[in-house]
């Protein structure tokens, strides 16, 4: 079998049982790997003693896990990196104690893999490594808006991403046209989304969150940043003058057990300013996420930013909710009109989101309608061919070489 190495950033563990997206998505093909072998997966990642027991599960996964400080120093790199890659479209490279200890792994352990993947990790730290043992060893998974740059061409041999959008625009700045790109659009597991809840069940987590059964209930589910366009999606919901309208906020700044940022803050004062229309729940393990899918009405997604490939509309489609969506990079790779009402983000995104969600709360045939296409085009995502096309992908990447 051959041998690849994941390499995470370091943030959250896999298995992803402090959520993630990424990890999430490591998570599908390292389990699908054990029914169904195909190789033999190394995940490098950061220490945490609460995952470590589920490492038994796994037979053909091997997991490193280095240390990773939770220093200040760290916190305000990723603010700086962040800013710079709003700003500029491009990553900028530093090299931290995690990521020196996943370079000095990857310089000593190289040659042990057929390729070794980023997989969101700091793209400084395979400069090295990638000089040792070649480039065509080296891939990146890029999951998000970004462009290339010539330090990214000169130390990855291919590039995977999660959509055509994320494709055509990094394909745009390539300077090597005839670098290996190949596209593993994102997978979820349906089977966690497809389940139903019974009527006393939905009307108990209903008056948990201060909801009655017959308020129009939205859900916004994600990080609460900036960019989402969570706040907007709040000022939308306040600014309808009907009081059974309201929204449920889940999720936190930055997935289980991150400290609130400013914005999280503001988001949260609204909350408290307005608790009869909006609630935040914080933080929902994922196994547990389709309870509050199954008690909303319908779901948003207000992103201001490029989405690359978004997991939340996925999991929105195999829960049957029907959507509200920006036309925002892939996210229209992932809906359709028979499942999301789409909304121009460019401008008055507020009013934008007020006007959809008045339409479909005064059209329920629709929505009944939405909801069954929703659950059709969840299939197209399912895990099940995730390690299929990972497979697929792998032996592109041989033979471009």
């Amino acid at each position: 079998m051959r041998k690849i190495c994941f390499v995470t950033c370091g943030a959250l563990p896999v298995p992803a049982i402090k959520g993630g997206a990424i990890e999430q998505l490591i998570e599908l093909l390292i389990n699908e790997n054990e029914r169904t072998p195909k190789f033999e997966f190394t995940v490098v990642e950061c220490c945490d003693s609460k995952v470590e027991q589920e490492f038994k599960k796994y037979k053909y996964t091997h997991f490193v896990q280095l240390k990773h400080p939770k220093s200040r120093e760290n916190k305000l790199w990723w603010k700086l990196r962040g800013g710079v890659r709003k700003l500029t479209g491009n990553d900028i490279s530093i090299i931290l104690p995690f990521n020196r200890r996943v370079r000095n792994f990857l310089c000593n352990n190289g040659a042990d893999f057929d390729y070794i993947i980023s997989e969101g990790c700091e793209i400084g730290v395979f400069s090295k490594p990638s000089k040792m043992y070649g480039t065509d060893k080296f891939v990146n998974h890029i999951h998000c808006e970004t462009f290339s740059t010539p330090f990214q061409e000169n130390t990855f041999g291919h590039i995977i991403v999660v959509g055509d959008f994320i494709k055509k625009q990094f394909m745009s700045s390539m300077t090597k046209k005839d670098m290996s790109i190949s596209v593993l659009k994102n997978r979820i597991d349906l089977s966690k989304f497809a389940k139903n809840i019974h009527l006393k069940e939905k009307t108990e987590i209903r008056r948990n969150l201060g909801f009655s059964l017959d308020d129009f209930v939205i859900i916004y589910c994600g990080r609460i940043i900036e960019v989402k366009g969570v706040k907007e999606l709040i000022e939308a919901v306040l600014s309808i003058d009907n009081p059974k309208i309201k929204v449920m906020i889940v999720g936190s700044s930055d997935f289980k057990g991150a400290q609130m940022t400013d914005y999280q803050s503001s988001v949260c004062n609204m909350a408290v300013q307005h608790k009869d229309r909006v609630v935040f729940t914080g933080y929902i393990d994922n196994m547990n996420l389709y309870r509050y899918h199954k008690s909303a009405d319908i779901a948003v997604v207000p992103s201001i930013c490029e989405e690359a490939f978004n997991i939340a509309i996925l999991e929105f489609l195999a829960s049957g909710i029907p959507t509200i969506a920006t036309r925002s990079g892939g996210l229209v790779e992932e809906g359709t009109s028979a499942t999301t009402l789409f909304i121009d983000k460019e401008h008055d995104l507020v009013n934008s989101i007020r006007k959809a969600i008045m339409e479909l709360y005064n059209n329920p045939s629709k929505l009944s309608v939405m909801s069954k296409r929703s659950v059709e085009r969840s299939r197209l995502f399912d895990k099940n061919m995730y390690l299929n096309e990972f497979e697929n992908v792998i032996n592109q990447l041989g033979q471009n070489e």
